[in-house]
């Protein structure tokens, strides 16, 4: 019986918070195929939803819990312990780059650009930069996405896979691949909050969401921070 009491308030927003990044994983994956959260490809789940009661004395609190589901027992380290927490720093070639991508006036220059940075230079905080510069880009105007097309119309390349769509897809993956591969706390937190922003419709922009909830969700279930720190309001 743990001695602290965690108040009910406080537990209620921690419950409400664990709940609505889940809700979004549930809601994303099955936009993008079928209530299983969208794993037709054999990706077995990560995450799940738990709670524990803490009493103090004669009071009695609920405490939520975000885990990880253990699919292979065998697998688990001996020590228990999560990988721990990164702090990458952004150095001069980092900031270099970063300011290159600051430089663009559309996405398709960012892609440009991408493709002549060495992959070694494309560190997660580069890597998150150049995804924020992207959405902010694409959110800005059709023109500034590199491409005049209205909504609709956006729409319908997506769906008839268009060659602009397909070339935003694997950049953004490639990005979000190394922003997925860090532990630094920053850099998933603005990764989650570039992706809540992206407005670009169709099923692997879903996709991608939904990893980038899991990847958070993972991280507090390691200890790296808190779901307080978790932003809902973008």
């Amino acid at each position: 019986m743990m001695s602290a009491a965690i108040p009910s308030t406080a537990a209620r927003a921690l419950r409400a918070r664990a709940t609505a990044l889940l809700a979004a994983k549930r809601t994303m994956g099955t936009a993008t195929g079928g209530g299983d959260g969208g794993r037709r490809r054999g990706r077995p789940p990560r995450l799940g939803q738990t709670s524990v009661l803490v009493q103090s004395g004669f009071r009695i609190r609920e405490l939520p819990l975000v885990v990880q589901k253990v699919n292979d027992v065998l697998k688990i380290a001996e020590d228990g312990s999560a990988p721990p927490p990164e702090s990458i720093p952004v150095d001069e070639e980092a900031a270099e780059v970063m300011a290159g991508f600051d430089r663009c006036f559309s996405t398709v220059g960012v892609f440009k650009l991408l493709e002549t940075v060495p992959s070694q230079e494309v560190t997660p905080p580069v890597a998150v930069h150049a995804l924020k510069k992207i959405i902010s880009l694409e959110n800005a105007s059709p023109a500034a996405a590199g491409h005049l097309m209205s909504s609709s119309s956006k729409k319908s390349a997506v769906a008839a896979g268009s060659h602009e769509s397909f070339l935003r897809l694997a950049f953004i993956n490639m990005l979000l691949d190394i922003v997925y591969r860090c532990r630094d706390p920053k850099v998933i937190l603005e990764g989650l909050r570039a992706v809540s922003r992206d407005t670009f419709p169709g099923e692997q922009s879903a996709a991608y969401k939904e990893r980038m909830c899991e990847e958070t969700l993972v991280c507090v279930s390691e200890g790296h921070f808190s779901l307080e720190q978790v932003p809902f309001k973008t």
